[in-house]
C-alpha cells in the first residue's frame, strides 16, 4: 500500500476520515437495528456510546477545514454528539430506547453512511435491507 501524506492531500484525508466514519456508522446502525429487532443486550448501549464518541471525534477533525464537504461533517458531528448524550442518559437510567427512537437512530446512521459512500466511492452503493430483503438505495 502506498503511503500518503494526509496533510498534503485533502482528498485523501477526506477519504481516510470517511472510511473511519463509515465503519463507526455501520456498527451504530447494526446495534440499533438489533435493539429494534429485540436481539439486543443492555451492553449494546455502552458499545454505541463508544462508537458515537469515535464518530464525533472523526467529524470534529474534519470540521476545522481539513476535509472537503464541510456541511456533512458539521451536521454529522452535531447529530453524533446529541445521540451520544441520549445514549449516556439511557445507560444511567438502565433503559433501552423505545422502538421509534432506535429506528430513527438506525435510519440516520444509514443516511450518513450513504453520504460517506459518496466520498469514498463517488456514489451510493445499492444494498439489500436484511429484515425484509427489499432493495433500498
Amino acid at each position: 500500500m502506498e503511503k500518503v501524506d494526509l496533510e498534503k492531500d485533502p482528498e485523501k484525508l477526506a477519504e481516510y476520515q470517511a472510511d473511519k466514519a463509515y465503519k463507526q456508522l455501520g456498527v451504530i446502525q447494526l446495534h440499533f437495528e438489533d435493539i429494534l429487532g429485540g436481539n439486543s443486550a443492555f451492553y449494546c448501549l455502552g458499545c454505541s456510546f463508544k462508537h458515537f464518541q469515535n464518530l464525533t471525534t472523526l467529524c470534529q477533525e474534519c470540521v476545522g477545514g481539513a476535509c472537503p464537504s464541510q456541511p456533512i461533517w458539521q451536521e454529522m458531528a452535531k447529530w453524533a454528539e446529541q445521540e451520544k448524550e441520549k445514549v449516556l442518559e439511557l445507560i444511567k437510567e438502565r433503559k433501552l430506547p423505545k422502538d421509534e427512537e432506535a429506528r430513527k437512530i438506525a435510519e440516520k446512521a444509514r443516511d450518513y453512511r450513504k453520504e460517506m459512500e459518496k466520498i469514498l466511492f463517488g456514489e451510493v452503493l445499492p444494498e439489500i435491507k436484511e429484515d425484509t430483503r427489499e432493495h433500498i438505495s
